[in-house]
């Protein structure tokens, strides 16, 4: 035997044992989260890595996150992207009306300020009474508006049309038309009262759960309980850092129903995108809608330069119901 085959044949035996210990410990070591109290606990963890254990939000996190909705306003002073959408939706037979009831409210808000653009969505169907639809997409001075209106209440009339803003500044579009059909300061405008999302403190039938996504990335919270005979079931996405992504609310009292469903847009999720091939017109396409309130007698006339009064329907039908032109 050769010097060289001699060493070998050392290495070998010197090798040979060592293998097998080395490969004994690195199935022996298995990493993962050695905290019972953790979410993502592994009872066949031998080795910890820092950071690697997840703990699940508490019910007042998940409570407190829904009840802290802000407004797109507020939403901006945080990052220049960011939007909304809420839906509500009511159904419930009315004896004194003799009819069905179904009324749906829907609003989508999204703001890019880095690109002045901004798009507000505001749906409202009270059917078979009214339907009203109205939408401004704007980026820079271009901007787009569709509208709807139908009814048994009104003539139906839609259209979509390409007009120009000379001084864009998506904050004032914001507080004119955010709210439109569903409320804005105060609930000024409100067509509908809508149910208030806020929970003070949670009832002590509520069966919880709480559900940890499988990328690890969000919670879920699902509580369902009765409360004044309905039966309410909520929902609500935080994030890892417990922020709020979305919250729904459906109740059911066994005559009428009530759902309500909340989500926010951060980032990417922010697409705001105009149609440069629309009709172009300069007079701006508006839906104005006043509030409800039978006990105005004011609202339900109006005053001519001349001194007469003619009903508020007359207003600016094309007619000239005041004789003076006004």
């Amino acid at each position: 035997m050769t010097r060289v085959h001699a060493l070998f044949a050392c290495l070998i035996l010197i090798a040979a044992p060592l293998a097998g210990c080395v490969s004994e410990d690195l199935i022996d070591d298995i990493v993962g989260c050695m905290d019972e109290n953790a979410a993502n606990y592994d009872d066949n963890a031998t080795s910890e890595l820092v950071g690697d254990c997840i703990y699940m939000a508490t019910m007042d996190a998940f409570i407190d996150a829904m009840s802290d909705v802000r407004s797109i306003e507020e939403m901006l002073e945080d990052t220049p992207k960011a939007g909304y959408s809420q839906s509500i939706t009511m159904n419930e037979y009315s004896a004194e009306l003799g009819m069905q009831m179904d009324i749906q409210i829907d609003e989508m808000v999204m703001a890019d300020l880095d690109n002045d653009a901004v798009h507000v969505y505001n749906s409202f169907a009270f059917v078979p009474m009214m339907t009203m639809e109205y939408t401004h997409v704007q980026v820079g001075e271009v901007v787009n508006v569709h509208y709807a209106v139908g009814g048994m209440m009104g003539e139906a009339e839609s259209g979509s049309y390409q007009t120009r803003d000379a001084t864009p500044n998506v904050m004032e579009v914001l507080s004119a038309q955010v709210g439109l059909f569903s409320g804005g300061d105060e609930d000024e405008g409100m067509l509908v009262e809508t149910p208030d999302a806020d929970v003070d403190e949670i009832p002590e039938d509520a069966v919880t759960t709480i559900t940890l996504s499988d990328n690890m990335e969000t919670q879920t919270m699902t509580m369902e309980y009765t409360e004044d005979g309905q039966e309410i079931t909520m929902i609500i996405h935080i994030n890892m850092n417990e922020d709020l992504m979305s919250f729904s609310m459906d109740s059911d009292n066994g005559s009428a129903t009530m759902s309500m469903t909340y989500e926010m847009m951060w980032g990417d999720a922010v697409v705001i995108e105009v149609n440069e091939t629309l009709p172009k017109t300069s007079i701006p396409v508006w839906i104005d809608v006043d509030p409800w309130d039978d006990d105005d007698d004011d609202d339900d006339t109006f005053l001519c330069d001349n001194g007469n009064e003619i009903p508020m329907d007359y207003v600016d039908d094309g007619w000239d119901d005041c004789g003076d032109g006004s």
